[in-house]
């Protein structure tokens, strides 16, 4: 099996901003969010949140790559919010298929016009700088994945 849509969910503190499982309260996060049930790191404000790495390459230049860093509480990359991924089975397998969508046309490149908007972050923690993806949405169109 491929990468599964609920790995990709994490609980993010809103006050100290470290990550969890989604379910390390339970898996009624509404309820842990209503009782303000504290996280590992003893908050209790916290969202969900797809946290992960894409791997891009430029179509016109194939030797040009890249990591990019996906942050993404609201659910524009997957087409669903993470709340809504961990609770509704239709949101959770329309979130899936668009994961599945991307990793196949990863495996199998054709020429593309897909936008990405990407920032660059640099700080501290990562002095050569890293990049995130913001506001952006992918749409598969089925079968020309």
């Amino acid at each position: 099996a491929g990468a599964q849509i609920l790995d990709l969910v994490c609980a993010h503190c809103s006050a100290c901003g470290h990550n969890f499982a989604w379910n390390v309260l339970g898996t009624d996060v509404s309820d842990a969010k209503r009782r303000r049930r504290e996280l590992p790191c003893g908050h209790w404000a916290f969202r969900l949140e797809f946290r992960c790495c894409l791997h891009l390459r430029d179509s016109a230049d194939r030797a040009e790559t890249f990591e990019a860093f996906v942050a993404d509480g609201q659910g524009e990359l997957f087409g669903a919010a993470p709340q809504a991924v961990v609770s509704d089975p239709s949101a959770r397998l329309q979130a899936q298929r668009r994961l599945d969508g991307i990793l196949k046309s990863a495996e199998h490149p054709r020429p593309s016009t897909h936008c990405i908007a990407v920032y660059r972050s640099d700080g501290l923690g990562d002095a050569s700088g890293a990049y995130v993806i913001c506001d952006t949405t992918i749409e598969l169109i089925e079968g020309a994945a």
